[in-house]
């Protein structure tokens, strides 16, 4: 049974995803389009600190080349980049939460485009693209940081990786709009699929956790291990975990999530644990938290600020964040 429910998530996977190749070429096509000025903001080496200087915050002092500083055609082949390195799914989040931007530039009666502006976002790159050789590259800005480790044109790493939504949820022209919605609602559904003893195990505060925003460090931090345990959970349960963490696995190309399910399971799909803080029915104004937490990834959600309408999702990987320490060995060999 446990074979079937990792072929099912390796399915689901597939059905966002692109091939990998050509990553260093389109890179490349973007980077030969900037000034020697533009470049010089962009550009870092692979084992700068500025590497691991990640964010999800309003910055003014972000570093790395502004789209607001590009020319449309140097804003395609950026997007054109970022595209290929997420799903088509997790392009359209990012340009939802963009988007968000002018939201609350209106929400907030703000005058100038900082901070709510989309052309705050900032393409930055540690050493130079190659298809035999180390290299990354982040895209970043308020509430969305991807960061990308590349090696011989395959992605070693996508992670760390965040996206939160302010406001979360709200109505325009008729229309709901709620940018990530089934990073909440496959939540609930996944607690509310609990019995009584399970839920004993599986929320561990009444009250929502609200230290997520501290994990912005080099390595993911730890904590107490709590929650329930994926194998505790019955066939329908478990399959409703494994939708959960497709949820965040689908934002990424399918090579790239079908390498993390495949660490996941060799590490023990058994071991993954499900947490949970706060509220436990999905009510305007309710706060909640959820982890899913394994041997190799940490996957966080916290709705608390703005009347619970305002969620933060972040997601690591315990071996390789940054490419992890093995990539770096691979650099200083090829210097």
């Amino acid at each position: 049974m446990r074979s079937i429910i990792i072929l099912i998530a390796l399915v689901m996977i597939c059905q966002y995803g692109i091939s990998q190749d050509a990553h260093a070429d389109l890179a490349n096509r973007f980077l030969n389009s900037l000034s020697q000025e533009q470049r010089s903001k962009a550009y870092y080496s692979f084992d700068s600190d500025e590497r691991y200087n990640w964010n999800f915050v309003p910055k003014q002092d972000r570093m790395g080349l502004w789209l607001k500083d590009l020319t449309d055609e140097q804003k395609k082949l950026g997007f054109d980049l970022l595209k290929y390195w997420v799903s088509k799914k997790g392009y359209e989040k990012i340009e939802g939460i963009m988007g968000l931007e002018a939201v609350l530039k209106v929400i907030e009666k703000r005058d100038s485009d900082w901070p709510r502006s989309a052309g705050n976002y900032a393409f930055t790159f540690f050493g130079e693209p190659s298809e035999d050789k180390p290299w990354g590259w982040r895209f970043e800005g308020h509430h969305v940081s991807y960061n990308f480790s590349s090696y011989r044109n395959r992605i070693q790493s996508g992670l760390p990786s965040f996206l939160g939504t302010n406001p979360g949820k709200f109505e325009r022209e008729g229309k709901t709009i709620e940018v990530l919605k089934d990073e909440s609602a496959v939540g609930f559904k996944l607690l509310g699929s609990l019995n009584e003893e399970q839920l004993k195990k599986a929320i561990f505060m009444d009250t929502a956790y609200t230290y997520l925003a501290i994990r912005t460090a080099r390595k993911a931090l730890d904590d107490e291990p709590k929650g329930i345990f994926y194998k505790e959970l019955d066939r329908k349960q478990q399959k409703i975990l494994i939708e959960l963490l497709n949820v965040y696995l689908e934002n990424y190309p399918a090579e790239y999530a079908k390498d993390i399910m495949k660490e996941i399971d060799n590490a023990g799909i058994g071991e993954l644990r499900f947490a949970w803080a706060g509220y436990s029915k999905p009510t305007p104004g309710n706060m909640y938290y959820y982890r899913i937490k394994g041997p190799t990834i940490r996957i966080e959600l916290e709705n608390v600020q703005n009347n619970a309408n305002h969620v933060h999702s972040i997601m690591r990987d315990l071996l390789h964040d940054f490419g992890g320490d093995q990539l770096m060995e691979h650099w200083k060999q090829a210097h």
